[in-house]
Parts: structure tokens; sequence; C-alpha cells
């Protein structure tokens, strides 16, 4: 899971124990890296131990071009 965010959602997120259900979490205020910057998708793919083309990309964001 890799989410951009800031320390104080990070506080709320942890007091709902929300990452317990994730494997990992690539979080952008932790690792100074946010979306869409490649190196933060590399960094979970890295995390995960997948390559690309094992993973998928849910976002709750709609796709603008």
């Amino acid at each position: 899971m890799l989410s951009s965010l800031s320390y104080s959602r990070l506080y709320i997120d942890n007091m709902l124990d929300l990452y317990s259900n994730f494997d990992y979490a690539v979080l952008s205020c932790i690792e100074h890296l946010q979306k869409p910057d490649p190196a933060f998708y590399r960094l979970a793919l890295k995390r995960a131990e997948v390559l690309p083309s094992e993973a998928i990309f849910i976002d709750d964001k709609k796709r603008i071009h």
C-alpha cells in the first residue's frame, strides 16, 4: 500500500490501526516521496518484492487527461 499523506493524517490513521490491514505501507510523509514520482512506485514494488507486471494500481481519484 502506498499513500500520499501528511504526518497529521498518519497520526489519525495510526490511532485507527489502519495499516495493520496491509503487509507493508509506503507513506509519503515517511519516505519524502509522493505520487506521481516514479521513485515512490518503485519503492512500493521493491517492498512488495514484485515486478511492475505483477502489481495493480487502485486509486480513489478519477484519471483526467
